[in-house]
C-alpha cells in the first residue's frame, strides 16, 4: 500500500474483511442482483473510512487552531488534505495536485505520500497556513481557518452514496463480468490516452488490443480502486456540481437514492457517452429497487 496511488492505508485484518464481501459477489459474477447486494456491503464499509477522514479532519483541525496539535495528528492532517487536494504534494512536477494516476514511470520518482507529507512539514513545522480551493475553475490559496476553506473541506470529504458508486461500477464494469475489472480490480472505467511505449511499459497500465495507446488502470486491490475513485470525484474541479449537489441535498435531509439521482447531474464529463447521465438516472432508480430486497 506504499505505492503514489495507495492512498489510503487499510489494516490487514481490514483488508480481509473487505475481500470476504467481495468474494460473496465474485469478480465474474452475472446476476446483478448479486452483484449490486455485494458491492453495496464493501462500499459501505469504504466510506467508513472516508466518514473517519472526515471526523479526524475536523478534529485535528480544531487542535491546529488552538495549538495543542502532536506532531502525529498534524502528520495524519496534512495527509489527509494532501489527498483531497486541499494542499499542495509539492510545488513542482506533473504531481503538484496529486495526479492520482500518474502514469509516468518517472513522474514521482518513487516517492509516497507520507515522503511527500515529510517535505512539506520540514517547509512548514507548525503545520499549513492556508489551503488550496477552486476558485473560476483555478486553484486558490486562502486561510486554513477561514470560511472557504471550511466550505471546501465541508464539501470535499464525504463518501459517494453507495447506490450511486454501484450504479457507475456496475455499467463501468458489465455488472463485474469485464476483462479490466477482472484482472484488474478496475471497476469505474479509469483510463488515458498515452504513449504507447508509455503504455506498454507502466506496470499500473493494461493495454488493450485495438489502442495501443490506451492505459486503462491496473489496480492491486478493489478498495484502492473505490478510494481513487471517490476521491477523483470528491477533488476535481470538473465535478464540483456533484458535490454542491451532495452537499444539498444532504442538507435537505433527502433518502439516499433521492441524493443519488441527483448527484447524476454533476457526472456529464466521467464519460465521452452524451446519454450517461440518462443511464446513470435509469440504473440508479434500479439498484434502489434491487438494494431493498438485499
Amino acid at each position: 500500500m506504499n505505492k503514489i496511488y495507495h492512498l489510503i492505508t487499510i489494516k490487514i485484518c481490514q483488508f480481509f474483511l473487505v475481500l470476504a464481501l467481495f468474494f460473496h459477489v465474485g469478480t465474474s459474477v452475472a446476476d446483478r442482483k448479486s452483484f449490486i447486494c455485494g458491492y453495496k456491503n464493501v462500499i459501505y464499509y469504504l466510506n467508513s473510512l472516508i466518514t473517519h477522514d472526515r471526523e479526524i479532519t475536523l478534529r485535528y483541525m480544531e487542535a491546529l487552531r488552538v495549538g495543542v496539535i502532536t506532531k502525529d495528528e498534524l502528520k495524519k492532517l496534512v495527509s489527509i488534505l494532501m489527498r483531497y487536494r486541499l494542499l499542495p504534494l509539492s510545488q513542482e512536477g506533473k504531481c503538484q495536485f496529486y495526479n492520482y494516476l500518474c502514469v509516468s514511470i518517472t513522474a514521482n520518482k518513487g516517492k509516497t505520500l507520507d515522503s511527500y507529507v515529510d517535505d512539506y512539514l520540514q517547509k512548514s513545522p507548525d503545520g499549513p497556513k492556508n489551503c488550496y480551493v477552486y476558485s473560476s475553475g483555478r486553484q486558490i490559496e486562502v486561510p486554513i481557518f477561514g470560511e472557504d476553506c471550511r466550505i471546501a473541506i465541508d464539501y470535499r470529504i464525504r463518501p459517494i452514496p453507495f447506490p450511486l458508486a454501484i450504479t457507475q461500477a456496475g455499467l463501468e464494469s458489465a455488472w463485474g463480468t469485464s476483462f479490466f475489472s477482472e484482472k484488474g480490480n478496475n471497476f469505474f472505467g479509469m483510463q488515458a490516452i498515452i504513449s504507447k511505449r508509455k503504455a506498454r511499459e507502466n506496470p499500473k497500465c493494461m493495454v488493450p488490443r485495438r489502442n495501443a495507446r490506451r492505459c486503462v488502470y491496473n489496480f492491486e486491490s478493489i478498495e484502492t480502486n473505490f478510494f481513487i475513485y471517490s476521491q477523483i470525484l470528491n477533488s476535481l474541479s470538473v465535478y464540483n456540481k456533484l458535490r454542491a449537489l451532495r452537499y444539498q441535498s444532504e442538507l435537505n435531509g433527502d433518502p439516499i437514492c433521492e441524493t443519488s439521482q441527483k448527484m447524476t447531474e454533476g457526472l456529464k464529463h466521467y464519460a465521452e457517452d452524451p446519454n450517461y447521465v440518462q443511464k446513470l438516472k435509469r440504473t440508479v432508480k434500479t439498484v434502489c429497487q434491487i438494494i431493498d430486497s438485499c
